[in-house]
């Protein structure tokens, strides 16, 4: 399968779908222990983890490595609720556009690895709105 690029474009995608989750997940995590357990992000950090959830299913089932989470590591939480929320609007909007990419790209996988891409792209962009 290694040598499959229809196999590695799967891979790729897979990669990139969770450590986009990985960061979601670090970031809002960080603006939670920085601003305290507010919403939208007590709740959008749940799907976030269901994301990722979903996701490591597919590594196993096609062999392929689980790349690390470091993401906390590596972001810098905003200086502000109302910065959280704008960048959080960003993010889940970049977020659907990156599965609808990765869906496109993976298209010859039709079993479960459709459902999970369609899965994610369930974002939960409303909370936002709201603020």
């Amino acid at each position: 399968m290694s040598n499959n690029p229809e196999f590695d474009d799967l891979k790729q995608a897979l990669c990139e779908a969770i450590q986009d989750e990985y960061k979601a997940c670090a970031t809002y995590r960080l603006i939670i222990q920085k601003f305290g357990p507010i919403k939208p992000f007590v709740n959008i950090i749940e799907a976030e983890k269901r994301h990722i959830q979903a996701l490591m299913p597919l590594f196993i089932r096609y062999n392929i490595p689980i790349p690390e989470d470091d993401w906390e590591t590596r972001i810098i939480p905003p200086d502000s609720v109302q910065e959280a929320c704008e960048q959080g609007v960003k993010a889940e909007i970049e977020n659907g556009e990156m599965y609808q990419r990765l869906l496109k790209a993976t298209s010859n996988y039709w079993d479960c690895t459709k459902c999970v891409l369609k899965f994610a792209t369930c974002i939960p962009r409303k909370p936002f709105t709201r603020l």
